[in-house]
């Protein structure tokens, strides 16, 4: 779809979108309109052509069974986009790729293929792209993205170098993608790439969701801002230079200087006018306030040996008025200089302001730094400051959670430490090193109070939270005079990693004030820290909770008793320290360098502990807290359902016996039983797996309600219905991880009646193929069940965790291979009962035969 207004012969910038998982080629609008409107304002003389794909919205961040073929859609795309351009002078040569969520994937893999054309694509912009790993590792999804991701890292440096790629990260409101999984280290050359959050992007300083990625307005306009900057008179190319490319993105999305273009801020040596009053101050700092001059002036600031680092801040929007200079003697004064001001930082903040913060590399080049005051009228404000950055860095430890849970429950109410009581008077910069603030489900508020002003006009101050190690993900807030406070979270938005230097807290403070600074834990954001990073790894351990529930009951069984319930199960031997703290050591084993190398060289894959490390994830206990979670959510479905299934049974208990007799029942049943079964294998086979496990599903509620019609209350038969409930589980799971395929089988049932990759096909056979050998309202000799094998499903639960973890798509062969065993287990047994039973009757005859004898 091409998107102009008006529509006349195509002839200007050809930009591509792709949208994401269940995205809209609508959603091109956003950008479009945006870049329609801006390159009037801006009378370019080349507008822009916006293309959109549509993929039917399909569910392809979740399902990878589409994603080479799409690839080459976007392929066959980009070739009939360039093919429309006739006139000449206005040829492309050249297709800005914008992706959304997994279409920003897509444009990247567009260079996996062998007849693409490498050379027609050199600019890449994704929105809300996990670039890193798919958010849930299933069916085909992780080996697109090893094919993806690893060609990348390996022609990075070769045949991708001309490629620049732009990732913006959503940041804290982006529930489904982490900011973590969009930026691109690793994967894309350093020169290449520019990872953001959003909430670091000035003038916008928010962070967006998933969907908002595409329309934030201040986004866009950055966005916009950039391509717009990029364009050549009277051409349907953009500038290809890629330092140019870097250094425009860079201007717009990460260091805006207060200027309206990138090319005014090149750092570049000028002279200064001898004309105006040069003043070297004798202090290490610099306060003007309310400052208006009928001249210009130069206020210079010495770099000593004990000083390495300097900050000011300033409200006025002059251009080239900081410098650093060289003076070979303590007399003169700097005559040229080194233009400094495009290393300002535009601020966050209703009125236009400016900081500027040099670190030791920079000073250390110069003897002074000048500051050009020019003649004004309207009053400004600027703050300078040259210190130590030791004297002006204090070090917090926060409280970790340990010392919260030996504190409980005083820390529920008093969990507020007061940093700085007041600081110091004509201050106007402090630095706060959390030494602790290490894992991501920690989250703090860091709050600034304003506690005494000596002037009545305050400017705003504000804090901004540094990671080293993570450029472009600084977040920032302001302290508004008028509240007299201001808050800001402290929160990792990526993980630290061993050995870099901690996360810092800086404030710009307004020298005229005093503040107080305190930091309290927010339980509120810990537990959405903790569900955002951890909720995906859930499904591996309800699956390894429910197959603990399954040994339960077969070992009760084995003795002949009544089968218990999930929640009795649950509480006899579902503990999270039976086999939780079981898979933490063993994790703590298979972390070990010398025993991972081993299982390695025998074709045994690395823990997903051991991705979890890699990703800086993996923390002490995670087993047993993502356990005890799951234990949670499968004792509130199985009450649901039991209660459901409980109201069911006793109305097909009056309905079938007021139709049918009791003799009658059971052979219903079973035709009911072998029809719907046949149907689910015939579904999973022509249809999609999904639509089969959907029907097992369902038959599964109806033996149970037949289990229970069949059964007095009083026989223990009738509790066999028990250990169905537990299989009625199992196939639920399944059916909620192929739901990606199931939606997809839906979309295009109008195209193909049959899903072709479908990785949850042979995985439903075998389960309905399980359950035709599994009949549970038989009699408890027909189990061949003892004491060692009922404890089989221990072994597949602790695997579950140790393998299923992050790569969910082993849960397709865990759960099946259970109903398998569990079919096995009757098969045998009523094998075996048979013959036990022959043996019976034939000692029965050789007995009558030696009594007639």
């Amino acid at each position: 779809m091409l998107y102009r207004e008006p529509d006349p012969p195509v002839r200007g910038i050809p930009v591509l979108f792709i949208p994401g998982n269940a995205g809209s080629y609508k959603q091109v609008r956003s950008m479009a309109s945006v870049a329609l409107r801006m390159g009037h304002h801006r009378s370019l003389t080349t507008q822009f052509d916006f293309y959109s794909i549509d993929f039917h919205e399909e569910l392809y961040g979740f399902y990878g069974g589409n994603l080479m073929k799409q690839t080459e859609f976007v392929n066959d795309c980009i070739n009939h986009i360039l093919s429309m351009y006739k006139t000449p002078g206005y040829l492309p040569e050249k297709v800005v790729l914008v992706g959304h969520s997994m279409g920003g994937i897509l444009a990247r893999s567009l260079f996996t293929l062998d007849n693409f054309d490498k050379n027609r694509v050199n600019l890449i912009i994704t929105q809300a792209t996990p670039h890193q790993a798919p958010l849930l590792a299933t069916d085909y999804l992780p080996d697109f993205y090893t094919l993806v991701n690893d060609y990348w890292r390996a022609e990075k440096n070769t045949s991708l170098k001309h490629v620049m790629v732009i990732s913006l990260g959503g940041g804290t409101r982006d529930l489904l993608v982490d900011y973590r999984l969009t930026r691109l280290d690793g994967l894309v050359s350093e020169g290449k790439a520019i990872s953001v959050n959003t909430e670091s992007v000035p003038k916008a300083w928010a962070s967006t969701d998933h969907l908002c990625a595409v329309w934030c307005k201040q986004i866009v306009m950055a966005l916009v801002r950039s391509l717009c900057d990029l364009t050549l008179p009277n051409s349907s190319n953009l500038i290809s230079k890629g330092r140019k490319v870097r250094q425009t993105f860079g201007f717009h999305l990460l260091n805006h200087t207060g200027y309206d273009k990138a090319e005014d801020s090149g750092i570049k040596e000028v002279s200064l006018n001898e004309q105006f009053e040069h003043d070297t101050l004798d202090t290490d700092h610099l306060l003007l306030h309310d400052y208006t001059s009928k001249m210009d002036k130069y206020f210079a600031l010495r770099v000593t040996k004990n000083v390495d680092e300097l900050v000011i801040i300033s409200n006025n929007r002059w251009k080239s008025w900081v410098f650093g200079c060289v003076h070979q003697r303590l007399d003169e004064s700097c005559v040229k200089g080194v233009d400094l001001t495009p290393l300002q930082i535009l601020t966050p903040s209703s009125s236009p302001r400016v900081y500027l913060h040099l670190k030791e590399a920079t000073l250390r080049q110069y003897t002074h730094i000048v500051m050009h005051v020019k003649a004004i009228k309207t009053p400004i404000f600027l703050n300078a400051h040259i210190f130590a950055s030791q004297a002006q860095t204090l070090v917090y430890e926060a409280p970790t959670a340990m010392a919260l849970l030996l504190d409980f429950p005083r820390s529920l109410y008093h969990h507020s430490d007061v940093i700085i009581n007041s600081t110091a008077d004509r201050l106007i910069y402090q630095s706060v090193e959390i030494s602790s603030l290490t894992n991501v489900y920690q989250a703090y508020v860091a709050e600034l109070d304003i506690i005494h002003c000596s002037t009545d006009k305050v400017v705003p101050s504000f804090m901004r939270l540094q990671m080293p190690w993570a450029v472009g993900s600084d977040t920032y807030a302001e302290v508004s005079p008028s509240l007299g406070r201001g808050n800001l979270s402290l929160r990792l938005q990526v993980p630290y990693p061993v050995g870099s230097e901690h996360a810092k807290l800086h404030l710009y403070l307004q020298p005229t004030c005093q503040y107080k600074l305190s930091v309290r834990i927010d339980f509120r954001k810990v537990l959405s820290q903790f569900a955002r990073h951890y909720y995906l790894f859930l499904p591996s351990f309800v699956v390894a909770n429910l197959f603990m529930v399954l040994c339960h009951q077969l070992f009760v069984v084995s003795k002949g008793q009544a089968c218990p319930d999930i929640a009795t199960a649950q509480d006899r031997y579902g503990q999270p320290w039976k086999l939780a703290l079981a898979t933490t050591i063993i994790e703590l084993i298979l972390s070990q360098p010398t025993v991972g190398t081993t299982l390695t060289r025998y074709g045994i894959p690395l823990s997903d502990g051991a991705v979890l490390e890699s990703r800086g994830l993996m923390l002490a206990g995670l087993h047993i807290i993502l356990y005890t979670i799951a234990l949670v959510i499968v004792r509130t479905y199985a009450l649901i359902t039991n209660l459901v299934l409980a109201v069911l049974g006793k109305v097909m208990r009056y309905l079938f016996h007021q139709i049918f007799t009791h003799h009658t029942i059971p052979m219903i049943g079973s035709v009911i039983w072998w029809v719907v079964l046949v149907l689910g294998i015939y579904s999973s086979w022509n249809y999609s797996g999904s639509v089969g496990l959907l029907i097992t599903y369902l038959l599964i509620i109806a033996d149970i309600t037949a289990s229970m019609v069949t059964f007095p209350l009083e026989d223990r038969r009738h509790t066999m219905w028990y250990l169905q409930h537990t299989l009625l589980l199992l196939t639920f799971t399944m059916f909620v991880l192929s739901l990606p395929e199931f939606v997809t089988w839906i979309k295009n049932y109008q195209f193909t009646r049959t899903l072709v990759l479908d990785p949850s096909r042979y995985p439903s056979i075998v389960i309905a193929t399980s359950l035709m050998l599994v009949r549970f309202n038989t009699d408890y000799e027909n189990w061949y069940l003892s004491y060692m094998n009922s404890f089989s499903p221990v072994v597949l639960a602790m695997v579950a965790i140790l393998y299923a973890t992050v790569n969910i798509w082993r849960l397709n062969v865990l759960i099946p291979t259970v109903f398998v065993w569990v079919a096995s287990v009757q098969s045998f047994g009523i094998l075996l009962h048979r013959q036990k039973h022959a043996d019976v009757i034939c000692r029965e005859k050789e007995e009558l035969a030696k009594k007639r004898s």
